[in-house]
């Protein structure tokens, strides 16, 4: 007998009778498509969806929630008097806008808001935060905290220590301190000034000398320099005085009422992103165990 034909013989030969698995050598790999595995293995391939979406709810409801509270300031009015301010006004208060909510995490603002509800000023930083609104002349204050009055308390305080600071920033206190003292002195001196040119003016009417001319000439210049003097310092002091009455011109449109709790689109995420996990995992489940079963089959 030749090797062929034992070969052939032992190739078609059934299974050894010991209980040994003998698999077929001859043909392609068994591979059943997705549709096929879940039909055959549903239950498998449901078990990690089921599992991973019980974890997901677990996580979201026992997660402390964080509440989100806001409250709306805006540009309410500029100094009009200024050439082209009524052409720009719109330009204006959006760059004003943009430029005062970048102000949020100033230590003048921090601070008094860290002092006034007894947190550090690190976590009040890390908790507010502010944005203009696009093509508008108002922006947001916002804040995050683990309960609802916490965020409104951090909200509203925040937002009324902005305001004071830029209250602060556009006021002109010191300057018109300055300037009024400079005015008081100009006065005192013009009032010298005046009663000194009177009684130059008296000399030069009873003797009408060229010393007494010179004096009483020498007299009215000072007493003019100082008038024009005074006249200056008022009208600076004045101008100082209309800044600082024009200084509030944000004001709060919306106080924070209300917060917002993350824990309902948190759980929507943590549902979500389980539900398609579980998905591709229970399916890469039931395609393997089906391909297993089906090979299982041509023993």
């Amino acid at each position: 007998m030749t090797a062929s034909s034992t070969e052939s013989r032992n190739r078609n030969a059934p299974p050894p009778s010991n209980g040994q698995v003998r698999y077929h050598e001859a043909g392609p790999p068994v591979r059943l498509n997705p549709v096929t595995a879940l039909r055959r293995n549903w239950l498998l391939a449901l078990a990690p969806v089921v599992l991973l979406v019980g974890v997901a709810l677990f996580v979201g409801l026992t997660r402390p929630a964080v509440y989100t509270s806001q409250s709306r300031l805006a540009i309410t009015r500029l100094d009009v008097s200024a050439p082209g301010a009524l052409a720009g006004f719109a330009v204006a208060t959006r760059s004003l806008a943009s430029a005062y909510s970048r102000s949020v995490d100033a230590d003048a603002v921090i601070v008094p808001v860290a002092n006034e509800l007894g947190l550090d000023p690190a976590e009040v930083a890390a908790r507010v935060s502010a944005s203009p609104i696009p093509e508008s002349p108002v922006f947001y204050v916002q804040a995050f905290a683990d309960s609802e009055p916490q965020a409104i308390a951090l909200a509203n305080a925040t937002s009324d220590s902005l305001l004071a600071y830029i209250v602060k920033l556009n006021s002109s206190t010191e300057d018109s301190d300055r300037l009024y003292a400079r005015f008081k002195r100009a006065a005192l001196l013009y009032n010298k000034r005046l009663a000194d040119k009177q009684a130059a003016a008296r000399a030069f009417g009873e003797d009408d000398s060229e010393v007494n001319r010179s004096a009483f000439q020498r007299a009215s210049a000072e007493r003019d320099a100082v008038s024009l003097r005074r006249t200056a310092l008022r009208e600076a002091y004045q101008k100082s005085q209309q800044g600082q009455l024009s200084s509030d011109f944000v004001q709060t449109l919306s106080p924070a009422t209300a917060a917002e709790s993350d824990r309902i689109s948190r759980l929507q995420l943590f549902v979500f992103v389980a539900l398609v996990a579980g998905g591709v995992v229970g399916l890469a489940l039931a395609v393997w165990q089906s391909n297993r079963e089906a090979r299982r089959e041509l023993i």
